[in-house]
């Protein structure tokens, strides 16, 4: 009997005291030419041990541009990197002027270009019925998903990034390549009247096999975010040869905390200023606003005391639906500290 009892006192002291836990807020330092930027902070030989050239292509300020000896670029921004290779050049035929093709433009790698059609497959999904692949091999031809996620784990480590945790994993197999490429060309064809594609993706070796990876930052167990831009996200593709293409957004570093608050607001209580706002909405032609979900994260805000700067607050991410001749997807923003609207779509 003594067992149950304490069964059932736990079953109903747990969620209070989830509830109850204090929720740090964090200095949150905007990367900006001024500081926190990752410039001088990167070795180019973390991506590519080739000899490279260096460019600034800011013409206002600084935006580093390495070129590796194989024709692999690194570009690094105040609060963004990214690795890609190329080989050789390409031209784009349209349909409607086929006598006056495009280019030369660089030719991104075979790697790369499969990890491109991954991300406007992850695109296009959310917006029309298309195929979303799920990880079904946890071990290719020449590369491990362990593997893949230690070799983009080491470049975290090497950029001081802590935090980021794998939210996604496709395994890019010969089979899928093919699939994908063929489909990819398609639309593109469609979209773009463009009809010559520079791989035939139907001839995939398994030696080409990768995995597509997406990273998402995490604060005190919330994603971190910011819906407005990308600020804390990491994709990837490692196969046999290495990290063939790595993208980072970073926006803000993270620093020691600021306070903490002991309680948050309700889902009941954000939704209860959601309503409240629905009037401005319709004043701005945001019709029949209706709620869809909420979820709640880490995001930027001024500190309430403006002295404490910039900080990475629990926030409320709200999307809801609203009519503009069709029907809409919508989002907003509210500190989980007191409710005060910090974004929304509209505005």
């Amino acid at each position: 009997m003594k067992k149950w009892l304490s069964i059932l006192f736990l079953l109903l002291v747990l969620p209070s005291a989830v509830l109850a836990q204090e929720w740090p807020v964090y200095r949150a330092i905007p990367r900006s030419e001024a500081e926190g930027t990752f410039f001088d902070r990167v070795d180019p030989a973390w991506f590519n041990p080739g000899e490279t050239t260096y460019q600034n292509q800011s013409r206002k300020g600084r935006s580093d541009c390495f070129t590796f000896a194989d024709g692999a670029q690194l570009l690094v921004d105040e609060g963004y990197i990214r690795y890609e290779e190329f080989d050789g050049e390409y031209y784009m035929i349209y349909g409607d002027d086929p006598a006056h093709p495009g280019g030369p433009f660089a030719r991104p790698s075979f790697a790369c270009e499969v990890a491109r059609m991954v991300q406007d497959m992850e695109i296009r999904a959310r917006y029309e019925d298309s195929p979303v692949y799920a990880l079904e091999n946890e071990t290719l031809e020449t590369i491990s998903l362990q593997q893949a996620d230690q070799a983009v784990r080491t470049l975290l480590d090497h950029l001081g990034l802590e935090g980021y945790e794998l939210t996604r994993a496709v395994d890019m197999t010969a089979e899928r390549i093919g699939a994908m490429g063929t489909a990819s060309v398609e639309k593109h064809q469609q979209m773009y009247n463009v009809f010559d594609r520079y791989y035939d993706f139907t001839q995939a070796q398994k030696t080409d096999e990768g995995y597509y990876l997406s990273y998402e930052k995490k604060l005190h167990g919330l994603k971190a975010a910011n819906p407005d831009t990308v600020d804390f996200e990491v994709y990837a593709f490692v196969d046999g040869t290495g990290v063939s293409m790595f993208e980072l957004h970073d926006g803000y570093e993270i620093g020691q905390t600021a306070f903490a608050a002991e309680t948050l607001l309700t889902e009941a209580e954000i939704r209860a200023c959601f309503e409240k706002d629905n009037p401005r909405r319709e004043k701005d032609g945001f019709l029949n606003p209706d709620l869809t979900g909420m979820e709640l994260q880490y995001g930027p805000m001024r500190a309430p005391d403006k002295k404490n700067g910039m900080v990475m607050v629990p926030v409320w991410y709200v999307t809801y639906d609203f009519t503009d001749g069709v029907r809409r997807d919508g989002w907003a923003w509210y500190s989980a500290l007191d409710g005060k609207l910090i974004m929304d779509c509209y505005n």
